[in-house]
């Protein structure tokens, strides 16, 4: 995100060698350092303007008991188009019509 920087030391204090190179030692210990401060320090909060839903693979908003369905951060006027059967079978949703309808296009 960019907010962030890290360094690894991997070796021994006195500059020996230590027979290692930084994609072998530190650069595992990096990654998983910035793995775990991703992961906790994600908000709940959204910005003004956003809310979540559970949207399908084609961009519909759908059950969260759909299969495939992803929670997604979304405008707050993101078209409310729901189906009773998750998705399936919109002609809109398939050929990506919905994307176009919502930039105006």
């Amino acid at each position: 995100d960019g907010r962030r920087l890290g360094v690894a030391w991997v070796g021994f204090d006195d500059n020996r060698k230590a027979g290692l190179v930084g994609s072998v030692a530190a650069l595992p210990v990096i990654t998983d350092a910035f793995q775990y401060v991703q992961r906790s320090n994600r908000s709940s909060t959204l910005p003004d303007g956003l809310r979540y839903s559970w949207i399908n693979q084609s961009g519909q908003i759908v059950d969260q008991s759909c299969e495939g369905a992803e929670k997604r951060p979304l405008p707050i006027d993101y078209p409310e188009a729901r189906t009773g059967d998750c998705g399936a079978g919109d002609s809109d949703s398939q050929d990506g019509r919905w994307l176009k309808n919502w930039f105006g296009g």
